[in-house]
């Protein structure tokens, strides 16, 4: 199995208790709604609170590239008795789990339906970057039995009842299928759709992956070829290129809408450990009112924005980055140089690593601050050759 919960990064929560809501006469019945936290596609994971049968919140990750559902160990006092041992891949690593019974887990007065097992985990030893109060990851043995619907401009994530959907207010249908990865067991499976990918190329199968926190990936010779080695017929604007799997691209065309700042990753070429995969992250997600309906096998994406959601440590990053540029304190990067610098940004900590047009050489910079509320200051800056080797060393001012 491969479970997509990597780079939870610093998840800011701001959640309060899932409601049931009554939808208008005119709209789709809601069985259940909850908010989502503040940050959920502004650099970060999308979480909601359920509740414990006993009535303790249990804050977790949506994620549709996870086929199970998981949570914290510090959970298995309440789960009873385990049932057995099991594997879980993150991203190529394997860690060892344990499996008991599924609790009863509820979205405001709905019980969900979920599968009959749930993997315990140290989050910790899965290397992601979690709040304390994260206690897990939701995953497709529970939602593949919804019509889940994340509204990013209200904040919400509302399970639907798929009978009474007015599809012509949910934007573009494109079929969804459920496949598992080969290594998978039982019938836990994730969504994908048949469609090229974001930076073009062929037609294939996408998966739309909640838990992949930028706004794709491609996959390991769709990268390189993004990267400016072999070029694609694409409608885009010079890209920067980030040594550390990540491709800055200034604007696509993709299904027929302008898209701008995309941020997309090494899917890498391993399948049989969960890589090699062409995806849509929430990043890009969180530009569209987006609607899985896993009961008919169909997702809905009704564009809602062009430029991505502000991320505040992303963009306060990226413009302390850029100031520097711009007064020739960038050290390797002159003012006179071309393009705007973006930062891949966390809460206290924030990275560039790109190529200048014609220069083989990669420069990286890192940046950090002490607080949320502290400015930020270039803690490091370095050049490594096409080998990633360090080929220099800057002083920073």
């Amino acid at each position: 199995m491969r479970f997509a919960a990597a780079a939870l990064r610093s998840l800011i929560l701001g959640l309060c208790a899932a409601t049931v809501a009554r939808a208008p006469a005119a709209g789709p019945a809601v069985l259940a709604e909850a908010p989502m936290n503040r940050d959920a596609g502004r650099g970060n994971l999308l979480i909601v609170t359920l509740r414990l049968e006993d009535g303790e919140p249990l804050s977790l990750v949506v994620d549709t590239g996870s086929e199970a559902t998981i949570v914290d160990k510090s959970l298995e006092r309440k789960l009873g008795k385990r049932v057995g041992t099991g594997k879980l891949w993150n991203f190529g690593v394997k860690h060892k789990c344990g499996v008991y019974p599924t609790p009863k887990l509820y979205l405001g007065d709905l019980r969900l339906r979920t599968g009959d097992n749930v993997f315990s985990i140290e989050l910790k030893r899965m290397a992601v970057h979690t709040d304390p109060a994260v206690r897990g990851i939701l995953g497709m043995d529970c939602l593949r039995y919804y019509c889940v619907q994340l509204d990013f401009e209200a904040g919400k994530l509302r399970l639907l009842d798929s009978s009474q959907l007015a599809a012509e207010n949910l934007g573009r249908a494109l079929p969804m299928t459920l496949m598992g990865l080969g290594n998978s067991h039982g019938e836990c499976m994730r969504p994908f759709v048949y469609s090229c990918g974001l930076l073009g190329g062929g037609i294939t199968n996408l998966l739309v992956d909640t838990g992949y926190r930028v706004d794709g990936a491609l996959e390991g010779g769709l990268y390189r070829r993004g990267m400016g080695a072999e070029g694609l017929p694409l409608v885009v604007e010079p890209i920067r290129s980030l040594e550390l799997g990540r491709l800055w691209v200034e604007q696509i065309t993709w299904n027929g809408a302008t898209y701008r700042e995309l941020l997309i990753g090494n899917g890498g070429t391993d399948f049989s450990t969960g890589n090699g995969q062409n995806l849509l992250g929430l990043r890009f997600l969180a530009r569209h009112l987006a609607t899985f309906d896993f009961p008919t096998r169909t997702f809905y994406l009704r564009p809602t924005r062009a430029d991505p959601l502000a991320s505040a440590y992303q963009e306060t990053a990226t413009e302390c980055l850029n100031r520097l540029k711009a007064a020739g304190r960038l050290p390797g990067w002159a003012d006179r140089d071309p393009g705007r610098l973006y930062c891949d940004a966390d809460v206290d900590f924030a990275v560039f690593d790109g190529r200048k047009p014609g220069d083989a050489s990669t420069y990286h910079y890192l940046l950090r601050r002490a607080a949320r509320d502290q400015p930020w200051t270039l803690q490091s800056a370095w050049r490594t050759d096409q080998t990633g080797r360090i080929s220099q060393k800057y002083r920073v001012p």
